[in-house]
């Protein structure tokens, strides 16, 4: 498994990111762990060294322990979105609201209730539908233009 993780999200996908965002901030990032000689370490290191059934970084977390709190070592992972939840409410907006239209849904074979509703919640803060919002929003722009 990390071997395809090393051959295709790496490089084709969180690299890609993490570059994209310190270059736009003009931020020179780094990637201290994908060092050749680590990297050749850990691949080689048995599995159990790496993950438990409950947890991942195994090897990582008990060398860190005397370094820092326990409560930072216990977090859980977190992922790297784009915020399309706040790009929806200020800068495409406009785009979205025209997409959502009842005639732009109904052209695109979805249902202009449901779509209004999750729209609705959405800008009014009841509840966060940005990715699938987003999809939707992608489709329609798609079938618009093909």
């Amino acid at each position: 498994m990390l071997f395809v993780d090393y051959k295709t999200w790496f490089a084709d996908d969180i690299l890609v990111k993490a570059d994209r965002a310190s270059m736009g901030h003009g931020l020179e990032g780094r990637s201290p762990f994908l060092d050749y000689r680590l990297f050749a370490l850990c691949a080689g290191m048995p599995a159990q060294y790496k993950r438990t059934f409950r947890q991942g970084k195994v090897i990582l977390r008990q060398t860190a322990k005397s370094l820092l709190p326990a409560f930072v070592l216990a977090r859980p992972k977190r992922g790297f979105n784009a915020p399309v939840s706040s790009w929806l409410c200020n800068e495409w907006r406009d785009v979205a609201e025209a997409a959502f239209s009842p005639a732009s849904v109904v052209t695109g074979g979805l249902e202009p209730q449901t779509v209004a509703k999750l729209w609705e919640e959405h800008t009014l803060g009841r509840r966060n539908h940005g990715f699938q919002l987003f999809a939707l929003l992608m489709y329609l722009l798609w079938h618009k233009k093909f």
